[in-house]
């Protein structure tokens, strides 16, 4: 229980340094994949629709789909079960907060963009849906969790670097938001006493 909650700090604190260090410059790992890319996924039209989908809609149907969950378990009296998935959706929530630091640190994108870049919304988007995804696994679908797990690392490493792959997203902006949202989706699990995980 001390560790999440270590881990979550530890975590939110580096994606907080991350931001502050790169507001104001590139780093040289940044410039590097920037450069080996260069501008040949712009205009990929399977890049684009990957990034269409792995976004910003993927955690408003997550919250929608949690909230109805929720509804329909208090109809049925599952009093218990709704809580858990109440809580889960509040950790959901918490974590796509993060995109909300973009208005905070700045950071300009590698090419023209009316938004900033630090975090990478869409890879926040992905990275919270598939942290509460296995927390709700841990709860109600324990045999399934490595493979939870391997699925929301594969698709938040898509969405990741499908921004980067388009040019609108620094190596570092995707990096700081999936360390953002673990960090932040730890704390807010610890404090909601969603781990360590209670059976009923």
């Amino acid at each position: 229980m001390k560790k999440a909650g270590i881990w979550g700090a530890a975590l939110v604190a580096v994606f907080l340094l991350l931001g502050l260090w790169v507001r104001d410059s590139v780093p040289w790992i940044d410039t590097q994949i920037s450069d080996a890319i260069g501008t040949t996924y712009v205009n990929d039209r399977t890049v684009q629709v990957l990034t269409d989908i792995l976004g910003p809609i993927v955690p408003i149907v997550a919250a929608v789909a949690l909230a109805g969950l929720v509804v329909l378990m208090w109809i049925q009296d599952r009093n218990w079960e709704a809580g858990v998935v109440l809580r889960c959706l509040v950790v959901l929530l918490a974590c796509r907060g993060l995109s909300l630091f973009k208005d905070v640190f700045k950071r300009l994108r590698p090419r023209l963009y009316p938004e900033f870049a630090y975090p990478s919304g869409h890879t926040v988007s992905v990275a919270c849906v598939g942290f509460t995804a296995v927390l709700l696994c841990a709860w109600f679908a324990r045999r399934a969790l490595p493979w939870v797990i391997a699925l929301a690392a594969a698709l938040t490493a898509g969405a990741a670097a499908c921004r980067v792959m388009l040019g609108v997203h620094w190596l570092t902006d995707v990096i700081g938001a999936v360390i953002g949202v673990t960090g932040v989706g730890l704390i807010f699990a610890l404090v909601l006493r969603l781990v360590p995980v209670r059976r009923a």
